[in-house]
Formats: C-alpha cells, sequence, structure tokens
C-alpha cells in the first residue's frame, strides 16, 4: 500500500479501478482521480511493467491502496467482476466510483464533491464518447490531462456502454461482467455525466493494452464467452485511421440531442459497420 495523506469532507469519494501494466496511463489517472479521498487500485497479480514505480512517485494527493487482483489463469472477466463487488462491499459510507484505467469521467465544473452532495439518487450513469486520435492531435504523453490530449470522438448510442460507474457505498449494489450494468438497477439519476474512454486514443498504446496486455493473456472462460473481439494489430490499426476525422466531443448537454456533424459522422462509421 502506497499512501498519500489529504483532508476529508463530509462527502467520501473512493475510486476503485482495476489494472494490469498501467504504466503508461497510471500518471494521467491518478492525476485525473486526485480528487477522491482514496484510490483502490486492483492490481493484476502478472503485472510485469513498471506500473508500481509509477504508482509510488506519482506524487498523487490521496490515499492509493494497492491490492491483489487474482488471475490464476488468465484475465476472466468473471472473477474480476466477483472481486471488485468484494472490494466494493467493504466501504459502508460515501460515493464509489468505478472506471477502468482507460476510462475517465469529466468532472463537472463546481467539482465532483460538491456535485455529489447535490445529488439523491444511488446511481450515476456515465455517457462515454469513444475517444480517437485525430489527424491534427499528437501521440500522446503521460503527464499533459488527458481532456487537453485527445478532444475528438464519437458519442456512443448503444445503452451499454453508458455505464453505472458511481454509486453510494453501502447499498449492496453489484456490476456485470465489464460493468456495464448493476443490480439492482434501482434509484438511478435522472442524468448523465460525460465521460472519455480511451480504449483506442492512441495506436500503440491500444496494441499493448488490448493484444499484448489482453487478448494474449485471456483465460478459457473469457474466449469461451466470446469476450472482446478485436484480436489482431492491423484491425486496431485499420480502425484508429478510419477515425482520424472523428468530431470534437461535446462535454455540455450531452443529455439533449447531437449536432448534425455528430450524427452525420455517426450515420458514415455505423454505414462503414465500424462502431464499437
Amino acid at each position: 500500500m502506497y499512501e498519500r495523506i489529504r483532508e476529508g469532507s463530509c462527502t467520501v469519494i473512493t475510486v476503485i479501478t482495476p489494472w494490469r501494466n498501467e504504466e503508461f496511463l497510471a500518471p494521467l489517472f491518478l492525476k485525473h482521480y486526485d480528487f477522491a479521498d482514496q484510490i483502490i487500485i486492483l492490481l493484476d497479480e502478472s503485472t510485469d511493467d513498471g506500473t508500481i514505480d509509477k504508482i509510488q512517485y506519482s506524487g498523487a494527493n490521496t490515499i492509493i491502496s494497492v491490492k491483489k487482483l487474482e488471475m490464476p489463469a488468465g484475465f476472466d472477466s468473471y472473477l474480476s467482476k466477483k472481486q471488485i463487488d468484494e472490494q466494493y462491499s467493504r466501504i459502508k459510507n460515501g460515493w464509489v466510483i468505478l472506471v477502468d484505467a482507460d476510462e475517465f469521467i469529466k468532472v463537472p465544473e463546481m467539482g465532483m464533491r460538491e456535485y455529489l452532495s447535490n445529488v439523491e439518487a444511488g446511481v450515476i450513469e456515465i455517457m462515454f464518447w469513444q475517444i480517437y486520435q485525430h489527424k491534427t492531435e499528437n501521440k500522446l504523453n503521460d503527464y499533459t490531462p488527458v481532456f487537453e490530449q485527445r478532444k475528438h470522438g464519437i458519442r456512443t448510442r448503444r445503452e451499454i456502454w453508458n455505464k453505472p460507474c458511481i454509486v453510494r457505498a453501502g447499498k449492496g449494489y453489484e456490476w456485470d461482467v465489464g460493468h456495464h450494468n448493476i443490480h439492482p438497477y434501482i434509484n438511478i439519476h435522472n442524468e448523465f455525466l460525460p465521460g472519455s474512454h480511451w480504449a483506442m486514443a492512441d495506436v500503440d498504446l491500444t496494441i499493448i493494452r488490448r493484444i499484448l496486455g489482453h487478448v494474449d493473456r485471456q483465460s478459457e472462460a473469457d474466449i469461451r464467452a466470446g469476450i472482446d473481439l478485436i484480436t489482431s494489430e492491423e484491425e486496431i490499426i485499420n480502425i484508429c485511421n478510419e477515425y482520424k476525422d472523428c468530431p470534437v466531443a461535446v462535454w455540455e448537454g450531452i443529455n439533449g440531442t447531437c449536432s448534425q456533424e455528430e450524427e452525420d459522422y455517426y450515420q458514415l462509421m455505423k454505414k462503414k459497420g465500424l462502431l464499437v
């Protein structure tokens, strides 16, 4: 466990995040979620890169706890979900934010803590934009804030990507595999918060994370379930190239209608069969 002390408040926020070999995203993630009182990293026991060093020297102004994510037979999505649920069940107060290392929730202008203090519901869903590298954007670095580095993408229209990432602690919730749904599905906030999903935000990073870090070590259980359909470097490169002209992501007014530019681009990608 590595700890950084911050002053507490009446609205306690805990982040839970499952990781494996996230040395590049680690500084960006810890900086982005620095508003939390505690970040619990469930670190895959097979992690063998510099992730631990990046955590240890992050300088994050919050408590960081690193716990083992047990994966004895390759990455098993159900086993990951089970350990996440167990971790959530131990937290009795405040709010819990469950996100992957490549998921960044847009913090409201008033601040996350004040925003949550005014929410009466038990679950807040995040509408994630699928983020890509626009032809005008540079390669990623691990120090510039995420919303300054990547500003283009496509808003999902699939309800499966409206993820229940923010939930009240101590309410007995459990997530589905992949964290795309929650049980019981009750007391849902009437507005989404926007988020940035970096699964395809950079070709090189995506190949490292999705091929070397995931597909190559899938469990037999995940393979039988057909989890993760992107299986080659060539497919990743082709998809990223197709999105070089994607529109600017819109973070305000996401609960309303989209612009005509966004709608036209969405329909174009749908026609090409490239929507995730």
